[in-house]
């Protein structure tokens, strides 16, 4: 069953509550945050090449002076049926795109990602300092499961862990997951 954007925008948020709360930020709106999840609306902007505002960014904590203090943002974006995720890891200086049905994922969206943070950084980006990195998602087995790909994935770098630890046949366990966490209403207490 294919997954909508409420499923995958809901689970990526409670990773991030997770994750931060583990960090010891109780508010990523007055403390910079380890990891920042934006929902579909964002990837929509960000695959369309739409404007994404200092105003949205400013909503949510995320700051000029404060950017490259983020560890992971993550920013999953459906086109044409076919969910995948860009990450940008700040402190580190890349972006990279997991695309189950691509080895490489899309370079344009890369650069539009570079290109998001360039405008919120300003004089304060440094091109030279940035790359673009290859990783690879593990392929997707079907047309439905692009969404869990891109749940799985998020799961996975923002704790941390290479992708390439799972594989398509993992995602029947990964749907009872995400829904026990959907359900537990997060990534908490005993599900």
């Amino acid at each position: 069953q294919w997954l909508n954007d409420e499923i995958i925008n809901a689970t990526l948020l409670h990773l991030g509550v997770y994750i931060n709360q583990r960090a010891g930020i109780k508010n990523t709106r007055l403390e910079t945050p380890k990891i920042q999840i934006f929902n579909s609306f964002i990837g929509t902007n960000l695959a369309e090449n739409k404007p994404i505002t200092e105003r949205m960014m400013r909503r949510v904590g995320i700051r000029k002076d404060n950017l490259l203090d983020i560890e992971t943002i993550l920013v999953p974006i459906c086109r044409n049926k076919h969910w995948t995720l860009i990450v940008v890891r700040p402190r580190h200086r890349e972006v990279f795109h997991l695309d189950s049905m691509s080895h490489n994922g899309d370079m344009g969206l890369k650069k539009r990602a570079r290109d998001w943070i360039r405008s919120i950084l300003g004089d304060a980006f440094v091109e030279s300092e940035w790359s673009f990195r290859a990783i690879s998602s593990p392929p997707q087995s079907n047309c439905d499961d692009c969404g869990m790909h891109v749940i799985t994935n998020g799961i996975c770098i923002g704790l941390g862990i290479d992708p390439s630890a799972y594989t398509s046949a993992d995602m029947p366990l990964q749907r009872l997951r995400v829904a026990a966490v959907l359900l537990n209403g997060g990534f908490k207490d005993d599900f």
